[in-house]
């Protein structure tokens, strides 16, 4: 995501590099020293680019201030929850204009050591491939890797395939521009159109490939997400059907009140007897401490505690030691008679602080059958009659029937605030809502890549003009000698689409070939492109060069008339 605001910018850096380095050779050539050069040039770049870095503190502030007023997929947010953090702002406001400042003194160096060359316009010396090839060798290798079987760490799982994504997406101007190079050296013949458009090409192939690496990075990474939204959607979709499509389920948490009495229950009675309730299940919970170990202690009806555990036979008065599960911490050293503290730092606590309590005869089962339940002590509630009530927490699962009422939730709500204190309701996530908001980030990428590509478009506007302005005597030659309009309004679109053509061809299948990689890599599931997404993204891009053509004309016209041949 912010790859390619990156390369925007280094781009963007890089606009009418030729006549600026050109007008700085000239400087040198006249007896300025390198060091006045390169001021020159970091004074003109700081200009433009503390210029954009306002405007963007503008836009957020204008953003900011907005934000609580829109929705998205139903979800809005809080003014203050868009506050960034501080060394972030820093970073960003004073790592903009650095960047720019070093991009441009790199630019230079022509310029600085051989600036006849630059004002000679020679032709530029040949790129090499294997450098260029090295990212996406290393980043493909990344997210071919099995990194989830080898780190347990998610922060080693994560951050090793984010660092091949990077790879990859900064692979693809470095190699757009050789390939740029590379077609508009080999290709010979065809229309002059054609022609005029290859041969300028040739000479500014490092131009032409920056104008639209940005394009191509923005297109590559979001195909890349695309495919990956598209897959995890299908997968949604696909276990949505495999499940009948059932109802969110309901979940009520808190805890007891202060009074002792047995919120719970009641809550669970009533719920039951709601219209459109299929089962109800409520547990209590505690943590014991001893030491340093913290065990959490679960109290259901034996019931309950079938569903979740192999107890086999269940009387009330029972305590159940589960077996320690493979993969999770270490099985914690409990045993009957020990004393453990009971924590009783909840908000219905009559006080911070602990409860002795001594842990009743045991009986040793198999590990829980549900993996979300990660209870090291289930007791039964004649088992817990020691703990007291008020430090209970409360848990109620509620799993309503295809027909439930809409008003289901709230209905919930109202009596759990009838016998709990501040209960938290809420309503689990459905497969389908889950598919909709997949649906809703996938918009939401076309929608960022359509407003990346009007900024990227006026970058390419910028220098399409100022390639005609560099070409205004040739031209005018041009059209003194009979040349057509129409040839050189063809041959400024061929400058625009052959570039932003082989951008494509590297983008889509690069970008659809990191989705998948990315899908078998951490999800383990089958890549599905999303076709709709990408037509979309290229017509994106089709549309940029028709209307960068299309502004270009009046210049281009401009260019071909009989004012250029004058010599001033």
């Amino acid at each position: 995501l912010l790859l390619p605001v990156v390369v925007f910018v280094i781009s963007t850096t890089r606009l009418a590099e030729a006549a600026r380095q050109r007008r700085l050779a000239a400087l040198r050539l006249v007896g300025a020293s390198a060091w006045q050069v390169r001021r020159i040039a970091s004074g003109e770049t700081l200009v433009g680019t503390i210029t954009g870095v306002l405007a963007g503190w503008a836009l957020f502030i204008t953003c900011h201030v907005v934000a609580d007023r829109v929705d998205v997929a139903d979800e809005s947010m809080f003014t203050a929850d868009l506050a960034p953090a501080w060394w972030a702002a820093v970073l960003i406001t004073l790592g903009v204009p650095l960047t720019t400042v070093l991009i441009s003194l790199a630019a230079l160096r022509g310029a600085v050591h051989d600036p006849l060359r630059s004002v000679r316009q020679a032709t530029p010396i040949r790129r090499r491939l294997w450098p260029r090839l090295v990212p996406l060798v290393l980043g493909l290798a990344g997210a071919v890797f099995p990194w989830p079987q080898v780190y347990s760490s998610n922060a080693v799982r994560l951050a090793i395939p984010a660092g091949s994504v990077a790879l990859v997406l900064v692979s693809v101007p470095l190699l757009l521009s050789w390939i740029v190079e590379t077609v508009a050296r080999r290709w010979h013949g065809g229309p002059v159109a054609w022609q005029l458009a290859l041969r300028r090409l040739h000479l500014t192939s490092g131009t032409a490939a920056r104008s639209v690496s940005a394009i191509a990075v923005v297109v590559t990474g979001v195909i890349a997400l695309q495919t990956m939204f598209a897959s995890l959607e299908h997968q949604a979709l696909r276990l949505a059907g495999r499940a009948g499509a059932a109802p969110a389920q309901i979940s009520i948490g808190g805890e007891e009140d202060r009074t002792g009495r047995d919120g719970m229950s009641a809550t669970a009675a009533e719920v039951a007897a709601l219209p459109g309730v299929s089962s109800v299940s409520p547990h209590h919970s505690i943590s014991l401490q001893s030491g340093r170990s913290v065990a959490r202690v679960v109290i259901v009806d034996c019931a309950t505690a079938a569903a979740s555990f192999p107890v086999g036979e269940c009387r009330d008065g029972d305590a159940f030691l589960p077996e320690h599960t493979a993969g999770t911490d270490e099985q914690l050293p409990i045993s009957a008679g020990q004393q453990w503290e009971i924590l009783t730092t909840g908000s219905n606590a009559t006080g911070a602080g602990t409860i002795a309590w001594t842990i009743p005869p045991l009986r040793h089962i198999g590990p829980s059958t549900d993996s979300s339940n990660t209870a090291e002590l289930v007791l039964t509630p004649a088992a817990a009659a020691g703990i007291p009530m008020e430090i209970r927490s409360v848990r109620i699962e509620v799993d309503p029937t295809a027909q439930a009422p809409p008003d289901l939730e709230e209905q919930v709500r109202t009596v759990a605030g009838a016998h709990l204190p501040f209960p938290a309701v809420h309503r689990s996530v459905a497969l389908t809502d889950s598919s909709a908001e997949l649906r809703m980030v996938e918009y939401g990428l076309l929608l960022g890549a359509m407003v990346v590509f009007a900024l990227i478009g006026c970058s390419l506007l910028v220098t399409a003009v100022e390639q005609i302005q560099e070409r205004t005597r040739p031209m005018a030659v041009l059209g003194a000698v009979g040349a057509k309009r129409s040839t050189l309004v063809w041959s400024a679109f061929l400058q625009n689409a052959v570039p932003m053509l082989l951008a494509l061809l590297l983008a889509v299948p690069l970008g659809c070939l990191l989705g998948g990689l990315i899908m078998v890599s951490l999800f383990a599931a089958p890549p599905v492109p999303d076709l709709p997404g990408m037509g979309a993204v290229l017509s994106f891009a089709a549309v940029s060069v028709l209307v960068v053509t299309a502004l270009t004309a009046p210049a281009l016209s401009k260019a071909m008339s009989s004012d250029g041949l004058h010599t001033e």
